[in-house]
């Protein structure tokens, strides 16, 4: 074999190394990809989560304040009235 053939041979077998990591990084990139969308997904769910329970909490809070304060008037109403 003489220096040329393992010249060519060599930059065959680099073209197909080369080739086979382009696309490994193409998978990567794509997995790495889906990955963070996922993430930023589930972080922009949990965060609408969040604030239609804090919301529907407040409002059952704010309801039960009236509740109170309404049966307090009615017993101060009451207690003057005897």
């Amino acid at each position: 074999m003489n220096e040329l053939e393992s010249l060519e041979i060599k930059k065959k077998f680099d073209e197909q190394i080369g080739k086979l990591v382009k696309k490994d990084e193409k998978e990567y990139d794509l997995k790495l990809n889906l990955i963070f969308s996922l993430f930023f997904l589930a972080l922009i769910f949990s965060t609408i989560t969040t604030y239609v329970t804090l919301r529907n909490y407040n409002k059952l809070k704010a309801q039960e304040n009236n509740v109170k304060d309404i049966v307090n008037v009615k017993v101060n109403e009451v207690d003057t009235n005897e």
